[in-house]
């Protein structure tokens, strides 16, 4: 394994203890959170997270909660590589897409599978542990 790698597994093991125990745990966690959601809000059909890793630039689908049960696993890409994301993060914003097919017009592998969903809106938040993108 290498240096990199090592690093980023244990940016991965941090999350997780982080969110209070194993991966399988914190899957469970988000499920009950998303039923929560959903409950008040029936349109709301997936909730998901992405660690970041800074060695890398890597944003990670982390874990996720589709209504469906399809989910996008193992999704990775950089986030200088989505200058939408970056500014969110820059910026320390949040971004709302009311409609995905006019906003993502240029397919990447993620907006083509949330269309493919038939996912319409997004609510994206980056998440900081203190000044850094978690």
């Amino acid at each position: 394994m290498g240096d990199h790698e090592a690093m980023s597994n244990l940016h991965l093991q941090s999350l997780g203890e982080f969110s209070g125990g194993a991966s399988a745990d914190l899957s469970s966690q988000i499920l009950t959170a998303h039923r929560a959601i959903a409950s008040r809000y029936a349109s709301i059909d997936r909730v998901a997270l992405a660690a970041y890793d800074p060695l890398t630039d890597s944003l990670k689908t982390f874990v996720s909660s589709n209504l469906d049960g399809v989910r996008l696993d193992h999704y990775e890409a950089r986030l200088n590589d989505v200058p939408s994301l970056k500014s969110l993060v820059n910026d320390r914003q949040i971004r709302v897409v009311d409609d995905i097919d006019d906003t993502f017009a240029v397919p990447t592998g993620h907006t083509s599978w949330l269309k493919s969903r038939d996912y319409r809106s997004s609510l994206t938040v980056p998440i900081f542990q203190g000044r850094d993108l978690a």
